[in-house]
């Protein structure tokens, strides 16, 4: 656009985007597309180098073709789910969403390509938890940290069984040294759970010291990652899954709309 003209320019991008565009302003870039032009301004300028150098590195046609595989999988596994209409390749600054979803698009953050230790699989990765998250949400979920344990292991297994050929560092979001300790640790965790009684909780802070991203967990230490709850999910869905006939074990959708009550019943799961 036009810097000198940024209000008909921005006309002009609701137009050619209507849908997009007011998401991409108040949702992404938090701003008002009428009277904030000067900061709209401001981000042209700071954002155009990210955008010039994605296009010298061929940034959306590298991705879309590795994107559009990994995206036919999802429709497999979830055959109800209805899929977004388009892809929207777009730029913002590094602090805002790499993903964004709609009823109708998929919006995918190139800036993330410009980071030191991007990985080429993170973006295909990131849509399909995004995708995931919004399936799932369709559930009732159930209050107690057992069972959102147990949503959160859901989640993991499935992202899991797909094969999206992501390091388990970035698949898990601990680091390597974290995964290894949660591994070592699992029953321990466990036992500590149920000494506690901090299953069937209800409480909104036993929830954050389980189920919280963090570099550390508050509770059970500095070697163990805030989110250790999503572990012990999944090995409770694993439980349950090697329990099932081989049809049910390749059915995701099946598993994604089993009630986390009747996984943890039938898992029969001692760590």
């Amino acid at each position: 656009m036009d810097t000198n003209h940024i209000s008909k320019g921005i006309t002009g991008l609701f137009k050619r985007y209507p849908e997009f565009s007011s998401d991409y302003f108040t949702r992404i870039l938090q701003v008002d597309p009428i009277h904030d032009t000067q900061k709209i301004k401001k981000y042209y300028k700071e954002l155009s180098p990210i955008y010039n150098a994605t296009l010298e590195l061929n940034a959306s046609d590298s991705i879309s073709h590795h994107l559009n595989k990994v995206l036919a999988r999802f429709h497999f596994y979830f055959p109800s789910y209805k899929m977004p209409e388009t892809l929207i390749y777009y730029i913002s600054p590094y602090s805002t969403y790499f993903n964004v979803l709609n009823e109708h698009y998929l919006g995918i953050g190139l800036q993330i390509t410009q980071q030191p230790n991007y990985l080429a699989e993170q973006i295909p990765f990131y849509c399909i938890q995004n995708l995931l998250d919004d399936h799932l949400m369709n559930d009732k979920k159930e209050a107690t940290l057992l069972y959102q344990m147990i949503e959160a292991g859901k989640r993991q297994y499935i992202l899991q069984k797909m094969n999206l050929q992501i390091a388990d560092t970035v698949l898990w979001n601990y680091s390597s040294i974290q995964l290894k300790a949660v591994q070592e640790q699992e029953a321990a965790i466990w036992q500590y759970l149920v000494e506690q009684k901090m299953l069937m909780s209800k409480e909104r802070i036993d929830a954050l010291n389980i189920m919280s991203d963090a570099t550390e967990n508050s509770l059970l230490g500095a070697s163990l990652p805030g989110n250790i709850g999503k572990y012990i999910g999944y090995k409770i869905v694993l439980a349950y899954m090697n329990g099932q006939s081989k049809t049910t074990y390749d059915n995701l959708e099946k598993l994604a709309a089993t009630s986390a009550s009747i996984i943890y019943a039938e898992a029969g799961y001692h760590p």
